[in-house]
């Protein structure tokens, strides 16, 4: 049997030193956004001012029936 090993290095330079670091958007960019912003967790942020924040962005929640 056969293998395949992979080796990456490669340095990639700071330009920042950040508490947190947001990729992308989104719910999950908007999630970090709200803690950030509320000084929570995303495991602890108000559910209903997130999805107020998703709305306004009109990113569909709710699918008919």
């Amino acid at each position: 049997m056969s293998s395949i090993q992979w080796k990456f290095e490669r340095e990639v330079p700071v330009f920042a030193d950040t508490e947190i670091l947001v990729i992308g958007g989104g719910p999950a960019g908007n999630a970090a956004a709200l803690a950030l912003d509320s000084h929570e967790t995303p495991a602890t942020i108000d559910i209903s001012e997130l999805q107020r924040r998703l709305r306004s962005e009109d990113v569909v929640l709710d699918l008919p029936r």
